[in-house]
């Protein structure tokens, strides 16, 4: 009998602060996990979600979305076969939060998320 294969990834949360990372005007809240989700930990608070496995394919659909999701494999059009800093996806997000004249991530987020949840 074949046995069934569990596949299982790591969710990472972190936060990143203006004193470590001098280039960040507040605290940058992220999630990073091998899959891309639909939500995340603290979404509706302004985190941003960093993920890989889909070489790409999701890059108009993440750019479409209001979601801060970013797709940061070395294949996709963000890192366009380059390595990302953590400066790259900070100015990535702050763009296109800056697309819908917000200033930071917490205040956009309570625009497109937070009614939706509470």
């Amino acid at each position: 009998m074949a046995k069934a294969l569990a596949l299982t990834s790591t969710i990472i949360c972190k936060v990143f602060k203006p004193t470590v990372a001098p280039f960040l005007k507040e605290d940058l809240q992220v999630v990073m996990c091998h899959y891309p989700m639909v939500t995340w930990n603290r979404k509706p608070y302004g985190s941003i979600m960093l993920h890989g496995h889909c070489h790409g394919k999701l890059d108009e659909h993440n750019a479409q979305s209001m979601d801060l999701r970013f797709d940061v494999g070395i294949d996709g059009t963000l890192a366009n076969l380059e390595f990302l800093t953590l400066e790259d996806i900070y100015n990535a997000a702050t763009e296109k939060i800056s697309q819908y004249k917000f200033n930071n991530f917490a205040e956009y987020a309570r625009n497109n998320y937070r009614s939706a949840v509470m």
